[in-house]
């Protein structure tokens, strides 16, 4: 502590002073100027150490259900792909089974089933 402290730190220790005594000499029992001088400060630090755990919980529950939708829209994506590759597949199968003059006209119908990418989701 410097020596330009000293006139601050002084200062400061007059204002408790006084804001204590203020405090104790409207409190008739000492139950009361403990109660005062101790457990309103703590039950305020509570009560706002309260509320950041409520906001904390309300944000938690929020991105829980962001991540739900985003889950969901991924599944939704996945069996969207699933489908194409199951049809791709069906088709493929189809057109090496074909014989030759009609693979042409199996590779057109499918052309025409699958969604273009616009169209998908």
């Amino acid at each position: 502590m410097s020596s330009e402290d000293g006139p601050r730190v002084n200062h400061l220790r007059l204002a408790l002073h006084k804001m204590l005594h203020a405090t104790l000499k409207n409190c008739s029992t000492p139950v009361e100027a403990v109660h005062a001088a101790v457990a309103r400060p703590k039950l305020a630090a509570m009560e706002r150490l309260q509320s950041s755990v409520e906001h904390l919980e309300w944000q938690t529950s929020q991105r829980r259900a962001e991540l739900s939708a985003r889950r969901s829209a991924l599944s939704k994506r996945c069996e969207h792909v699933r489908d194409t590759q199951t049809l791709y597949g069906v088709a493929f199968g189809e057109v090496l089974a074909a014989p030759t003059g009609e693979m042409e006209r199996l590779v057109d119908r499918m052309v025409h089933q699958v969604p273009k990418s616009n169209e998908s989701c």
